[in-house]
């Protein structure tokens, strides 16, 4: 009964929607191609974003990751640290030393983190499936909402295409018999835009590895690591006049993966089974000084756990119903107004919950912005406050801007406040539960300098940023005795630094070169009771070093690729006193060639990772494998207009 309620309650949304016509803009708007009467821009929130340091990964290395997932894209491209509890589980993201549950995820301006634990599996997300990824460090809990205590990462699938018909094959085969194909379809005309993704993946995941946890460390195979999964995202957008369209996405997707045992152990009988739905509908337009987006998504979960060695067998099913209106009033070139009102209504069903949980949270955000169309400065301040379950938290801020103070050179500063409530497992997880948890709350400054220079035949872009991250009453699960319950730790402090590079060079029309660095220091301390014994420790599982170099030559339609990443050491317990999991370095290398013939291309890729074949652990205790190699192909066709 309560799902049918629950879906009788979508069904209302939709149609209430379209039936009132209320003026707003969304997270991230369309770019429109072939409907270029629309003139949407791009989205508001993000031009009230004052984040220091912020990063777009190019749309062409998206397409050409092909069968990768984002974790794979992240890890390779960002300075980010990415923990992977082994090859194909569960990965993670930090930023700025924060926690996983601190980094907001949206998918076309839908959240995508859980309400049960408030996470996102970036192991489960194919790049097949974007087209931008754009990441913005430091706490935008103004903009974004609850869990925006990090940082932001913005997933988005483009639902316009030009006029035409587009065709986008991709096979891979790589070690450990992992086997990847996907396949993209896109079909637009004056009216209308059609894209439809699928793919499907499968891998026995049997390398071999060093198990340092027994005696001799012995050379062993990771047993019981198969897995596979598929899926099919859809996107249609209707052009209602020239000044409107609607926009709707559907997403599912099934994963099943056997979970291995750890070094420590002997064997494993675990598997676990995700099954995702997600679906949002928007309309978006402008009149005169106004531009608008309403949007209605239904995000669904259903995790299922089995183990057969202790009879465990256990089905979590998370959903979230998001509405979102937002409304955008361009007063002058110069200036404008940004309000948004969001409604969110969290469900869990658990067998570890004494009954199902649902919770709704209503929140209304405001902005402004000044920015002189000679881009010599830009200011933009925000405010949000939030009602959970009929009760107010304490209202959030965003406030910064940049000054252009020499040729190619600006200064950077940003001052804000974020949250993040507690999660429903946080809350209501049976026996280790903690109804009493209050609501984290971040402060954090950013300072920053951004140098960038463009020639004919080269560019230089870089990018130097301060941070300071205070967080009082801080979740964390932390045991008692055999009991593992979450608490509020006084307060953590979070603090450091960090730059990323770019240069480009053409030496001629044939010969090209691109270097990206970036670099970042992190110190992530327990603060406040200097008596703790836990006080000025890193926190777990947080490098203070971490470092990316890629580095690509191009010549014609080839492309040779390399890439060096440093993490630093980690430790795995809250005092810091047993030893750190060791620092490790990984290089990538790849060739590339493109064949084009008429309206075809072809790409065939060759990639060897980890090529020094390094023995390492993300986390500890989970192997990673040593060298192995990936051949892809991707082949296109297009007859855009």
């Amino acid at each position: 009964m309560r799902r049918l309620l629950f879906f009788i309650s979508l069904l209302t949304t939709f149609t209430c929607l379209a039936g009132n016509k209320i003026d707003n803009d969304g997270a991230k708007p369309d770019s429109i191609i072939n409907l270029k009467e629309v003139a949407i821009v791009s989205s508001s929130l993000h031009s009230l974003n004052t984040s220091t340091f912020q990063l777009t990964i190019p749309s062409k290395l998206i397409a050409r990751s092909g069968g990768q997932s984002l974790q794979e894209l992240l890890s390779s491209n960002t300075s980010l640290t990415v923990n992977q509890y082994g090859n194909g589980g569960l990965s993670t993201v930090s930023i700025r030393g924060a926690g996983s549950g601190h980094t907001a995820v949206l998918w076309n301006g839908v959240s995508l983190q859980s309400p049960m634990n408030g996470g996102v599996n970036f192991s489960l997300i194919p790049t097949i499936l974007l087209d931008e990824v754009a990441i913005s460090h430091g706490g935008q809990g103004s903009l974004y909402g609850s869990g925006s205590v990090g940082g932001t990462i913005q997933l988005n699938t483009l639902a316009d295409v030009p006029a035409g018909l587009g065709v986008s094959l991709v096979l891979n085969s790589g070690s450990f018999s992992n086997y990847f194909s996907g396949l993209k379809v896109n079909y637009g005309t004056k009216k209308i835009a059609f894209s439809i993704r699928t793919f499907w993946q499968d891998a026995k995941n049997n390398f071999e590895f060093t198990n340092d946890a027994k005696y001799g460390h012995p050379t062993e195979k990771l047993q019981n690591g198969e897995f596979n999964q598929y899926g099919a995202l859809a996107s249609f957008l209707y052009k209602i006049t020239n000044n409107q369209q609607f926009t709707i996405r559907a997403w599912g997707q099934y994963h099943n993966k056997n979970l291995p045992p750890l070094m420590t152990n002997e064997i494993s009988k675990q598997n676990e089974k995700n099954s995702d739905l997600r679906i949002s509908a928007d309309w978006m337009g402008n009149h005169n000084q106004f531009q608008w987006t309403i949007q209605s998504a239904f995000l669904s979960n259903k995790n299922h756990f089995v183990d057969s060695i202790t009879k465990t067998d256990a089905i979590n099913l998370g959903k979230t119903l998001q509405n979102r209106a937002e409304l955008t009033w361009f007063l002058h070139p110069e200036h404008r107004l940004v309000v948004q009102l969001l409604h969110l209504m969290e469900q869990g069903e658990s067998d570890n919950y004494s009954n199902n949980i649902t919770r709704h949270r209503i929140s209304l955000m405001a902005g402004y912005r000044l920015a002189p169309e000679n881009g010599r400065y830009s200011f933009a301040v925000s405010g949000r406050e939030e009602l959970v379950e009929g009760s107010l938290k304490q209202p959030t801020f965003s406030a910064g801007g940049s000054l252009r103070v020499i040729k190619h050179l600006d200064i950077q500063a940003n001052i804000s406040k974020s949250y993040r409530i507690p999660t429903l497992n946080d809350l209501y997880w049976a026996v280790w539960g903690n109804p009493n948890l209050k609501p984290e709350i971040g402060f954090n400054q950013d300072l920053g300098v951004h140098f960038l220079r463009e020639k004919e035949n080269s560019t230089i872009d870089f990018n130097l940023s301060a941070f300071n991250n205070d967080v009082s009453n801080w979740i964390i699960w932390i045991p008692e005795g055999s009991i593992w319950t979450p608490k509020n730790i006084r307060k953590v402090h979070a603090r450091g630094f960090e730059s990323k590079a770019s240069l480009k060079y053409y030496f001629s029309k044939n010969w090209n070169i691109h270097l990206n660095a970036s670099y970042q220091f992190t110190k992530t301390t327990q603060s406040g009771d200097k008596d703790a014994p836990a006080y000025n420790k890193q926190l777990i599982y947080i490098p203070k070093n971490k470092f990316t170099v890629n580095t690509s030559i191009s010549y014609k339609e080839f492309e040779l690729s390399y890439t060096y990443r440093y993490t630093g050491a980690r430790f795995t317990d809250e005092l810091n006193e047993e030893k750190a999991l060791s620092g490790y370095t990984l290089n990538d290398l790849y060739l590339l060639s493109n064949f084009t013939l008429h309206s075809n291309k072809l790409s065939i890729k060759l990639s060897v990772n980890n090529l020094l074949d390094t023995k390492y652990q993300s986390v500890a205790w989970y192997p990673m494998p040593g060298r192995n190699y990936l051949f892809s192909i991707i082949w296109s066709y297009n007859n855009f207009k």
